[in-house]
């Protein structure tokens, strides 16, 4: 029982590493940075293919009201 649970790991593992090797892969075939807006165009959000925020654009016509809770 010990030996296939050891097995099962070790194929674990390999699934885990081919699954990042194309996840790796698949990372490099998209744009370097991607843009979107809101519904009405007031924000605009720019990621880099990291997941980082590269940009964040609020229009200066945008009226913000922040209400707590």
């Amino acid at each position: 029982m010990h030996e296939k649970l050891l097995e099962e790991i070790a194929q674990f593992h390999a699934y885990t590493q081919a699954i990042g090797n194309v996840m790796r892969q698949a990372s490099t075939l998209g744009p370097d940075q991607s843009s979107g807006r809101d519904a009405t165009g007031t924000v605009t959000v720019t990621i880099q293919r990291s997941g980082e925020l590269a940009d964040l654009r609020i229009a200066p016509r945008a009226v913000v009201c922040h209400r707590p809770g």
